[in-house]
């Protein structure tokens, strides 16, 4: 599926300013700290970045309408409607993290700065593969600084992730049931992957242990 732009929010990030959103199609400006509930209709959004005294614009589609925007610790982030995680910025509009249902665009990317994981039903038997070589995941992988981005090949499908900081590590879960991620500067994985290339950050402890019971035939508590 493609994204659209169809009243897109502008969303200005000046040095020394206020973070804001600019519906035009209302004429409103919004102060993104705490941040901001839309009304439906709004696809897609521009980032206005300053960067050595001049402006520079990024156009992003999305595939819902946008609900909710705002600014904390240093961090953009954006909602789209029927996603449980956001689009993620930092000051300088860079993309920190991305909606499942999104793809990175990696035309200027060099290919052996990619990690690619091929995953299977046995999640034993995934492969990561670096620049032209592959190593088995149930064993792991040390890398060294430089690696943010990964794609993710699974059921004729695929996605991209580019992680917070550069990537110290991939391997199995002692469960079997992920494929744990660990970045730099981070005690203990960052991300958690499952078979069918969901992707839970360390803070979805809740959503993990669902799964996890899920794997094994049990129910949560109530």
């Amino acid at each position: 599926m493609h994204g659209k732009l169809e009243k897109p929010i502008v969303i200005i990030m000046c040095h020394n300013k206020k973070v804001i959103a600019e519906d035009e199609d209302c004429n409103k400006e919004y102060d993104l700290k705490p941040g901001v509930m839309l009304q439906e209709g709004h696809y897609g959004f521009v980032l206005v970045i300053e960067k050595n005294g001049k402006q520079f614009e990024k156009f992003f589609p999305t595939i819902s309408n946008l609900v909710a925007i705002n600014f904390e610790h240093n961090r953009l982030n954006i909602y789209e409607d029927g996603d449980r995680f956001k689009w993620e910025f930092d000051k300088y509009g860079n993309v920190l993290r991305l909606p499942f249902n999104q793809t990175i665009k990696l035309d200027n990317q060099k290919k052996e700065e990619i990690i690619t994981i091929y995953l299977y039903n046995d999640l034993s038997c995934s492969i990561v593969e670096v620049g032209q070589k592959e190593y088995p995941i149930d064993i792991g992988v040390m890398f060294a600084d430089g690696y943010r981005l990964i794609k993710l090949k699974y059921d004729n499908e695929e996605k991209t992730i580019l992680t917070d900081e550069c990537i110290e590590a991939i391997g199995l879960s002692p469960t079997g049931n992920f494929v744990h991620i660990y970045e730099k500067g981070r005690i203990g994985p960052s991300k958690y992957i499952t078979k069918d290339g969901n992707i839970l950050n360390s803070f979805d402890d809740d959503l993990q242990q669902i799964y996890s019971w899920k794997m094994n035939g049990l129910q949560k508590r109530r």
